[in-house]
């Protein structure tokens, strides 16, 4: 049966040298989906409100909502966008081209409430706050929610691309200052409040 509907990735229709075309904006909120092999649970945000439902298989439903304070765009991360779209369209259009259809693209003021998420192996649900890109910071915060929606914390993990958190670590993908990519693997410590390698 339906469970619930969710909404895809935001997009605003442009006019592009070639008719309308649908382009995501920077930060676009989109449906974030958090479900671990043999568990019977899954967490669903669409990022429009610091809210996320988790359902299970029994039909049991938890609405799991906290507060936070919106945190704006800042200018530089929109001229960086602008930059990586410019790089995008390189071969079809020209630099102004693209420039003038980023120009219709509305660009919002504050950030969504939270990234990704992830179900760890005991049913905790992990809320990556801020944005999933531009990463170049010490360590990147995830709020953590028990099993019956209570906020347990905040985690501290460096900044690297979450691929698992599981009972004692985190696995996930650091790109260094050359843009290669290598696997680290974090202990984690349920007692404290981070994780370290």
């Amino acid at each position: 049966d339906t469970l619930m509907f969710f909404g895809d990735t935001e997009q605003f229709a442009v006019e592009a040298p070639w008719g309308p075309y649908a382009v995501a904006p920077p930060f676009a909120k989109r449906t974030q989906i958090a479900h671990r092999a043999g568990s019977s649970k899954i967490c669903v945000g669409e990022q429009e409100a610091p809210e996320i439902v988790c359902l299970g298989s029994d039909g049991d439903r938890t609405l799991i909502r906290w507060t936070v304070q919106p945190a704006p765009v800042l200018d530089s991360e929109i001229a960086d966008w602008r930059e990586a779209k410019v790089q995008e369209y390189d071969l079809k259009l020209s630099r102004s081209q693209v420039l003038e259809m980023l120009d219709r693209v509305p660009i919002p003021e504050s950030r969504p409430p939270y990234s990704e998420l992830f179900l760890d192996s005991a049913g905790f649900l992990w809320a990556e706050r801020g944005p999933a890109s531009g990463r170049g910071g010490e360590s990147t915060d995830f709020l953590v929610f028990g099993p019956d929606g209570a906020l347990l914390g905040t985690v501290s993990i460096p900044p690297i691309r979450v691929l698992e958190v599981g009972l004692d670590y985190v696995l996930g993908i650091h790109v260094d200052e050359l843009g290669i990519q290598y696997v680290r693997v974090f202990e984690l410590n349920r007692n404290a409040t981070g994780a370290h390698s």
